[in-house]
């Protein structure tokens, strides 16, 4: 599991079943960091096998590291 974060959005990538590619404007700031499994779904309270095969917005898994 992955964070990946591209210009302005931070992105939750999960397990994919195959290889993807995620296309990223030519001038883009991105930057990701790997999780070691089962890591990430404990810091964020989550279940892992409910994300797979998905690329969703932090945002959207945990509000509470965007609000404080």
């Amino acid at each position: 599991m992955d964070i990946v974060y591209d210009n302005k959005y931070l992105l939750f990538v999960v397990s994919f079943n195959e290889s993807i590619i995620i296309p990223f404007k030519a001038i883009s700031e991105t930057f990701g960091i790997r999780f070691m499994p089962s890591v990430l779904p404990q810091l964020l309270n989550i279940k892992a096998s409910e994300f797979t095969n998905k690329i969703i917005p932090l945002e959207d898994i945990s509000k509470e590291l965007f609000y404080f």
